[in-house]
């Protein structure tokens, strides 16, 4: 089944006498070339009247659109493989699905299992051709990302207009572009030093390199983009000086930027505070300042409500008053300020998480619970007994993040 290419620099004659040759080189080794599966795709500035090929005395058809080796190409649409994304965005889509549809019959999927089926059913097609096709088109990209943002958001117990960081500091996980990225500089450390100039992969990426200077758009140009539109710029190093030693370093170099892009959104966030600065409690080891890891609760707190309660108020998607009154809406015409935010229950305070959990005395029924969650930690965090309004983020981050403490906490918000 050929693929032949034909752009505005192909002569057709010579195309044609390509094919002479490649149907005589089957007859010679007593092959048959079908037809029915042959096509030409035209790309470029396209002649008013397209040239008619031959194949084994068979007219060759036209396509604008062709899936080859798994990749989807596309001739009529500026970035050739705008399709190659919106199939494998559905691809994905529809094994996310499947995936959640375990819960019918197992209820809840825990986070730990739900980002290890992540990595082997929904990245592959989310990763598919990254090593060749480099996200210059923004547009096409975001059509895997809503693919990745809405399964972990899923996972999380999280609701559509989350914010996307902690989706990857909360699991540790990588940015699809950044992800991509890494494929694509292994793939060329493997096409460098491993391949011999002669072979075509390499002769390609030799041809796209010096195409750079001139201007043309390649594969190398692309590259080189991508690297330096990220947050934290990388350069490419030349390609004569590419090493297999060079590519490993370039690939932790955009490793690096996407870990300093992820810590960056949490320190600019103010509605991620409770995750400044935190300290994983490790299970053998001291705590340890580490912003993107799956960190310790999600594994901890097998209750899916406790867990997702306690996630909410950590990336602050709670239903208190601070951050529902953050937006507009049919009550509130106009943004209200932090100050105004007052507690639901009639007290004169800003209703933070803070103030839910350890002040608001107003509701009753509140009341008895926050006795009865001080006095089971009391022993725990003697602090609880003397919280203040000065240091009551300090503490309840200290009972978030100690293992010992964080399933009382979970259950206490949930309730």
């Amino acid at each position: 089944m050929p693929m032949t290419w034909l752009s505005s620099r192909t002569p057709p004659e010579g195309l044609q006498r390509h094919l002479v040759t490649f149907t005589r080189w089957c007859g010679d080794n007593l092959l048959e070339v079908n037809t029915s599966k042959s096509w030409v795709m035209a790309f470029g500035l396209l002649p008013v009247r397209l040239p008619r090929f031959t194949l084994n005395g068979h007219t060759v058809r036209y396509t604008d659109c062709f899936c080859y080796v798994g990749l989807t190409f596309k001739s009529t649409t500026s970035n050739i493989f705008s399709s190659h994304y919106t199939a494998k965005a559905a691809t994905a889509r529809k094994t996310g699905h499947t995936v959640i549809g375990i819960e019918a019959y197992i209820g809840d999927l825990p986070p730990r299992e739900g980002r290890l089926l992540y990595m082997a059913c929904i990245d592959p097609h989310l990763v598919s051709g990254a090593d060749i096709v480099i996200d210059v088109d923004d547009k096409a990209l975001a059509n895997l990302e809503k693919v990745q943002n809405a399964f972990l958001r899923r996972l999380l117990g999280l609701g559509q207009y989350s914010m996307r960081t902690p989706l990857f500091t909360e699991l540790g996980l990588v940015p699809l572009r950044y992800r991509r990225l890494i494929l694509a500089i292994r793939y060329l450390g493997y096409l460098v030093p491993g391949l011999a100039d002669t072979h075509y992969a390499r002769a390609a990426l030799q041809d796209s390199y010096d195409s750079d200077p001139n201007g043309l758009q390649g594969y190398w140009m692309d590259l080189v983009y991508a690297l330096k539109n990220l947050r934290f710029p990388v350069d490419l190093t030349a390609l004569p000086d590419l090493t297999s030693p060079v590519c490993a370093e370039l690939g932790k170099a955009v490793y690096s930027s996407a870990m300093k892009y992820l810590e960056a959104e949490v320190a600019a966030s103010t509605r991620l505070y409770l995750l400044h600065d935190r300290r994983e409690p490790l299970a053998k080891d001291a705590p340890k300042k580490i912003t993107v890891v799956f960190h310790h609760y999600l594994g901890l707190i097998t209750n899916a409500k406790h867990r997702k309660a306690l996630t909410h108020l950590l990336v602050s998607q709670h239903p208190l008053a601070v951050e529902r009154m953050r937006y507009k809406s049919r009550y509130h015409r106009a943004t209200v300020a932090r100050d105004d935010r007052l507690c639901r229950f009639g007290c004169n305070i800003t209703e933070t998480v803070e103030h839910a959990l350890f002040f608001c005395e107003a509701n009753p029924g509140l009341g008895d619970l926050r006795a009865n969650f001080v006095a089971a930690m009391q022993h725990l965090e003697p602090r609880i007994c003397s919280v203040a309004p000065w240091n009551a983020t300090n503490i309840l981050e200290s009972i978030i993040f100690w293992r010992d403490t964080v399933c009382r906490v979970a259950k206490f918000a949930y309730r």
